[in-house]
């Protein structure tokens, strides 16, 4: 049996305890402060809304207005099978399905220890989730107009709660948006491209903020995190921004895209939401949610099986005991 306490005799405590102690760091999980996490274990088939996240202990519920769906038309269900990652901490449960259909229902949950303002985590509240796109729909016209340039809206934050109706544009506090990639002929290429705007108040094509620099195609796994943050210098000035693939684990760096400071910002974040679009190219599978205080939080990286980090430290031990008796 491996005695991590060796690491910490006292005539260990140089290069050999820094070596143990470093492994010891890299194999602990991280000290969380999700506000909340969903991995979609619920049971295959039946709808996100009226499932309870039990660690929350908030349910998933329908916004009274737009009017959703009937429950049984309702396909934004549980799929099985999950959407990794690389080096993203490993998936659990199972997985969402939002298809691309007429007025696609809302799901939204609200957040535990909401309202969160420019007084909480300095301003600052991100979510992430893992997203792939499933399938293709190519459009035979109409690829080019504005509502197809402006994209679908697909998941974010928002000042409601409960049921409370979702039609009031002001009232989303960050939306990430997906649409088809169009080359110079304005010909569909099969790829999509993510982007993010404050609210869809006024939105037009100008002014919504994507990430021209990468496109994806149907099959790919990514991992999506956005940001609003409060800041209270003028009523127009938060900010919010996306990060597209970024590595678990590692500092936030550069967003891929910032939406655009100058429409209204939102008072209150109380709630997280996802939704289908017809306007999204294709439908999606989402899995892996999580909203935290910081980027760290929702970004968490994979932690090493117990046996794998066992032979790390054993390798450690092994390697410097051998360079202390050169």
């Amino acid at each position: 049996m491996l005695h991590i306490n060796r690491c910490v005799t006292p005539w260990r405590r140089s290069s050999l305890g820094a070596a143990c102690l470093a492994l010891l760091t890299m194999a602990a999980p991280s000290s969380a402060a999700l506000i909340l996490y969903d991995g979609f274990d619920y049971t295959v088939g039946e709808r996100i809304v009226t499932q309870t996240n039990v660690a929350a202990s908030q349910p998933w519920l329908d916004p009274t207005s737009p009017t959703p769906p009937a429950a049984a038309s309702d396909t934004s269900v549980i799929v099985a099978g999950n959407l990794g990652f690389p080096g993203l901490q490993a998936a659990t449960g199972n997985s969402l399905a939002l298809p691309r259909l007429p007025n696609g229902n809302y799901a939204r949950i609200n957040l535990p220890g909401a309202p969160y303002n420019a007084t909480k985590n300095d301003g600052s509240l991100f979510a992430s989730f893992t997203l792939k796109m499933t399938n293709w729909v190519t459009l035979v016209s109409g690829a080019e107009n504005d509502a197809n340039r402006m994209g679908a809206f697909i998941a974010g934050f928002h000042l409601g709660t409960g049921t409370g109706g979702m039609s009031t544009a002001t009232a989303f506090a960050g939306q990430i948006r997906i649409r088809r990639e169009l080359d110079g002929s304005n010909v569909q290429t099969g790829n999509y491209q993510l982007g993010i705007v404050k609210h869809n108040a006024g939105l037009t094509p100008a002014t919504t903020a994507w990430d021209l620099s990468q496109s994806y195609a149907v099959g790919d796994e990514l991992l999506l995190v956005m940001e609003y943050q409060h800041l209270t210098g003028t009523t127009t000035d938060d900010q919010v921004r996306l990060w597209i693939n970024p590595t678990p684990g590692a500092p936030a760096g550069t967003p891929s895209v910032t939406a655009q400071i100058g429409p209204a910002d939102v008072a209150n974040i109380n709630s997280f939401w996802f939704r289908g679009d017809q306007l999204s190219p294709g439908d999606l599978q989402i899995d892996e949610l999580r909203v935290g205080p910081t980027f760290a939080d929702v970004t968490p990286a994979l932690v090493p099986e117990p046996a794998t980090f066992a032979l790390a430290v054993l390798g450690a031990v092994a390697a410097l005991g051998a360079s202390r008796r050169r």
